[in-house]
């Protein structure tokens, strides 16, 4: 039988009997209260029977005090009994029924259940009072001196007759109306004993009868009970004792356990349903464990007791535990992986915490470099959300960490690129700021040369009038020949100034075309670096691209480490991109270099030939001085000379103004190389501001 029909019929039979026992538990304490009741009526019946015999009695004696004294205290209390046993007055306090109330004694006698049998009893003594009343108002009246009339009425006044009232009481006549009266009332004081014994005994025999029937119930209840207790220990206790050990043995980490039954209730059902939960749990068991040992990364597992439940092989290896995970098995956090029992690991904080947590480790091999590893613990929870288990898995960072310092490597490359490129940059600014200084002043001396050659031209102008005059005038040839030869010196001075300034110009444009080429060498070494630069940036951005694959290949645990990949791919993308505009700028520069160097080169073709105009210029102005220092000793040649004066100042005028013509268009140049230099210059800033985002 099943233990939950064999309890519902245990527990139904427990049900009944209580009821059973309820019901004459109920009867009993019925039969006990209508016992009490009865012999409280009976006792109270008892007293007003009591009460009527000797308020009987006491009328006797007071009317025959009253009729031996004539005292008229009597005859008050007489008629206050009377009163009282009529309910005209409250009964006395000292009563012990209905104390200080009106009522009659007939009445309360009712109430107390005097039967009408024994009422009538009652009744007929009454109405064998009404004899005894008469003697006793005629006695009473007879001590008043009032006598009967005709009609029986006291309305007739005499002298007081004592005797009379004593022979009244006292006589026979009023002792054969007493004992009529006794006889009824004794009567119903043996007709209410009996009534009253049948009903207590009744009473008492039905309240036996019922407490038999309690106890046979409460034995039976007993009996009932003890089977239950004895089915409860032998057929629910002790197989439930031996599903604790048995449940006590899996906690313990015995799985191979089972437990035997040859029971067919709930408890061999249950038996069956444990050992078959647990043959199904022992092979999920033994899954996760294969999945957990199949997995390349070292994992383990801890209780919530820091003992160790799990580890796989990767994890004995990695911390240098050789043999069986058996061997382990209870051993703590600390010890395991410190080989310190009392040492906090990361395990206990969060089994404390209760909440999942990383950091980074760095394993000691006995052999080899150290491991590198991010360790996750997480905490482990059973579906009413209780801590279980902590479960600690350790991520092989090694190579990663290789690669970030290889990248950190190639960081201090770059920045030590970065800084030479800086360096270089800051030498052609300066050279550029050199540049533009020098073009300023060559600017500044060309004005001058200009300045100079107007003033030549002039002179030239003066000296052709003059030869003019000399022809026109020889008499004046002395005077004029000595003012051309001065104006030939001045002219031979303002010439060799011009030669100088010249020769001036041509160097500082040889100088500015040797820093023209240097600045080219320099933007040449510029791009050289920065094809170096873009190099290291894709080699940065392939191992930004490994660093992402491994981390796709590490699932959710290289999330965080393939966020800093994406950076440093992003960061390797910008590097390239400011390399090719940097490299576009350089390039724009050796473009505008090569122009200028152009521009230089025409420049310095058009101040050699101004230099050699210059020269020829100075030759003739020195054959001018000489012709003028002999025109004194050759005035007869003075028309020739003059003439001849006359073209060599045509043939100078004309290569004054060439050469006026060449400085304006040296000036032009310098303005375009000043403004080459300027833009030179904004570029310059622009690639050290390139420059400037390549720095960490």
């Amino acid at each position: 039988m099943s233990i939950s029909k064999a309890s519902s019929a245990i527990n139904a039979g427990i049900i009944i009997l209580t009821c059973l026992v309820g019901y004459f538990v109920f009867q009993l304490y019925y039969a006990i209260q209508n016992n009490l009741d009865l012999a409280r009526n009976k006792e109270i019946a008892v007293q007003l029977a009591g009460e009527l015999m000797e308020s009987s009695k006491q009328l006797t004696s007071n009317v025959r005090q009253y009729a031996a004294t004539g005292d008229s205290r009597y005859e008050k209390i007489y008629f206050g009994i009377v009163d009282e046993r009529a309910g005209k007055t409250p009964r006395a306090a000292s009563r012990d029924v209905a104390p200080g109330q009106k009522i009659a004694l007939t009445d309360l006698m009712k109430q107390y259940g005097v039967t009408a049998g024994e009422f009538a009893l009652v009744e007929k003594g009454n109405q064998l009072s009404d004899a005894l009343i008469a003697l006793e108002t005629e006695a009473m009246n007879a001590v008043k001196g009032i006598y009967k009339d005709a009609k029986g009425d006291y309305t007739i006044k005499g002298e007081p007759n004592m005797e009379r009232a004593r022979e009244l009481v006292f006589g026979p006549a009023y002792n054969a109306e007493t004992e009529k009266i006794m006889a009824p009332l004794n009567e119903f004081f043996a007709a209410l004993e009996k009534r009253t014994s049948a009903q207590v005994d009744s009473s008492v025999e039905r309240v036996d009868r019922n407490g038999l029937f309690l106890c046979f119930a409460l034995v039976l209840t007993l009996l009932l009970s003890l089977i239950s207790a004895v089915y409860a220990r032998r057929g629910i206790c002790r197989p439930l004792e031996r599903l604790s050990d048995f449940a006590q043995k899996v906690m313990a980490g015995d799985y191979a356990s089972r437990i035997e039954t040859h029971s067919n209730n709930e408890i061999g059902t249950l038996s069956e349903a444990l050992n078959g939960m647990l043959d199904k749990l022992e092979g999920q068991l033994a899954f996760s464990r294969g999945v957990l040992d199949t997995l390349p990364v070292p994992c383990a597992v801890f209780d919530t007791e820091n003992k160790l439940a799990f580890a796989n092989a990767p994890m004995l290896s990695t911390f240098g535990h050789p043999g069986k995970m058996e061997g382990f098995i209870g051993m703590t956090s600390g010890k395991f992986y410190y080989n310190d029992e009392a040492r906090a690991t990361s395990i206990t904080r969060c089994l404390e915490s209760g909440e999942a947590a990383s950091m980074d480790f760095v394993v000691e091999r006995k052999t080899g470099k150290p491991m590198h590893a991010d360790v996750f613990t997480k905490p482990m929870r059973d579906d009413k959300g209780r801590l279980s288990h902590a479960i600690l898995i350790l991520l092989d960072t090694t190579t990663t960490f290789e690669q970030q310092e290889a990248i950190k490597r190639n960081s201090e490359t770059m920045r030590g690129v970065a800084a030479s490129v800086l360096d270089l940059l800051q030498a052609a600014n300066a050279a550029c700021e050199q540049l533009v200084s020098v073009l300023v002043k060559t600017d500044k001396a060309t004005a001058e040369t200009t300045e100079r050659m107007h003033d030549t031209l002039t002179a030239m102008e003066q000296m052709n009038m003059a030869v003019l005059d000399i022809s026109k005038n020889a008499s004046d040839a002395a005077a004029s020949s000595d003012n051309m030869r001065t104006t030939a010196t001045d002219g031979q001075n303002i010439v060799g100034q011009v030669v100088s300034s010249i020769n001036l110009v041509q160097k500082n444009s040889l100088a500015l075309r040797a820093d023209m080429e240097k600045l080219s060498d320099e933007a040449q070494s510029i791009n050289q670096i920065m094809t170096v630069i873009s190099d290291i940036a894709d080699q940065t951005n392939l191992l930004a691209l490994n660093a992402a694959i491994e981390a796709a290949r590490a699932g959710d645990a290289g999330r965080g480490f393939a966020v800093v990949a994406d950076e440093v791919r992003k960061l390797a993308e910008k590097t390239m991109n400011a390399t090719t505009e940097v490299g576009s700028a350089i390039e724009n520069i050796q473009q505008g270099t090569r122009r200028n160097m152009e521009h230089v080169d025409r420049a310095v073709v058009s101040i050699e030939e101004v230099t050699g105009l210059a020269n020829t210029s100075g030759d003739r102005l020195k054959d001018i001085v000489e012709i003028t220092a002999l025109s004194a000793d050759m005035v007869r040649a003075i028309a020739t000379a003059s003439e001849q004066q006359s073209a060599s100042s045509a043939q100078i005028n004309e290569a004054v103004e060439a050469v006026d013509s060449t400085l304006k268009d040296v000036a032009v140049v310098i303005a375009d190389a000043n403004n080459a230099a300027q833009q030179l210059n904004g570029q310059m800033a622009e690639i050290r501001q390139l420059m400037d985002k390549l720095k960490p």
